[in-house]
């Protein structure tokens, strides 16, 4: 598993859709939808649904604020692990 770093962006394969499967696990455990962790993060919504969805990369600061929404105490490398 690839460390996360400050200048790190979580980055896509080129032509591999990816999707970040345990944030939307966590959203579904607290009973909580793509537009309410946009309105906790600050991240545009369709934005946000286009970067769990692999559509687009996910910046560090942007996976920081995610993280701290959803109130989790796991790595980041954890919670934006890409499953195919």
């Amino acid at each position: 598993m690839k460390s996360v770093t400050e200048n790190s962006v979580i980055n896509l394969e080129k032509g591999v859709p990816r999707m970040y499967s345990n944030v939307k696990a966590e959203l579904a455990r607290k009973n909580e939808s793509l537009i309410d962790l946009s309105k906790q993060t600050g991240i545009r919504y369709q934005s946000l649904v286009d970067k769990i969805n692999g559509k687009y990369p996910i910046t560090f600061e942007e996976a920081k604020k995610i993280k701290s929404a959803l109130g989790l105490d796991i790595p980041l490398e954890e919670l934006f692990e890409q499953k195919t």
